[in-house]
């Protein structure tokens, strides 16, 4: 195990630190079981969205995490959705990790976040990992079992969830569009006919929704 933890993760990156006596504390206090013993933190190098760590106590290991440093986007990195959303697919979708706790207490990591399960397997990114041999016939189950958790993920009736409390299903595909129309023009430089082309097209071939369910 700790020569798998070791192929994982990384020391954590400089500037991006977690106070250990701190969180330790917390941690005593807040989760049931928690063994004796030194708090090992490491960070998962991979995702570049949130800021994701490996705590682990002996035996026990659990996952950190909190938004990015310095100032984000309104609405973007919302830990407390996060944890809402793991909560409630959580039940259903078993590939999700169970989450633990949330904190909005900004004294313990430098801004809220949540703590969840430790889910192990090997990560696909760009490349397979060099200490795998995968052939053919394993890239063709791999694809088939990403799709069937797909559409397993897609199958949760999340009107039977609360997730119909935090979501807005309807007139989703107007919003993503109007959105990054949005971020496009407060982020260009100069003047481009074919994106002013893409996006005439876009806002007039918007399709209508029949159909909501919970996406990756």
């Amino acid at each position: 195990m700790a020569e798998k933890i070791e192929l994982e993760t990384i020391h954590v990156r400089k500037g991006e630190e977690l106070n250990p006596h701190v969180l330790h504390k917390f941690l005593e206090k807040n989760i049931d079981d928690l063994p004796d013993g030194e708090l090992e933190i490491r960070q998962f190098s991979a995702g570049h969205s949130n800021l994701t760590y490996l705590l682990k106590i002996r035996e026990r290991e659990v996952v950190l995490r909190r938004p990015p440093l310095g100032p984000v986007a309104p609405k973007a990195h919302d830990m407390k959705r996060e944890f809402r959303i793991l909560s409630e697919i959580h039940p259903h979708f078993s590939a999700a990790p169970k989450p633990i706790l949330y904190s909005e207490n900004e004294e313990i990591v430098g801004s809220p976040f949540f703590i969840m399960e430790r889910k192990y397997g090997e990560v696909f990114d760009s490349s397979f990992p060099p200490h795998l041999n995968v052939t053919i016939e394993d890239r063709k189950r791999l694809s088939t079992v990403m799709v069937n958790k797909l559409v397993e993920l897609h199958s949760i009736d999340y009107t039977k969830t609360k997730l119909l409390e935090i979501t807005k299903p309807e007139n989703f595909m107007e919003r993503q569009v109007n959105g990054w129309i949005g971020r496009y023009n407060r982020a260009k430089t100069s003047e481009i006919a074919e994106v002013d082309r893409l996006m005439s097209w876009l806002i007039n071939n918007v399709p209508k929704n029949h159909h909501s369910s919970i996406i990756h």
